[in-house]
């Protein structure tokens, strides 16, 4: 597994641990603002990983 692939697991994973805290707080959240919620935690997730740099696709 090379780096990218390592960031990109764990962008995943840090993604689900805060929409499923979110949806804790919000459990009657819309579908939409959900997928909102996961695409910036997984983007922001991965440019930390990537050192502030716009990740690969």
């Amino acid at each position: 597994m090379d780096e990218y692939q390592a960031n990109h697991e764990l962008a995943l994973l840090y993604a689900r641990i805060s929409t499923e805290h979110y949806l804790k707080e919000y459990p009657n959240a819309a579908d939409d603002s959900i997928m909102v919620r996961i695409k910036a935690e997984y983007t922001r997730a991965m440019n930390l990983y990537n050192g502030g740099a716009t990740p690969k696709k």
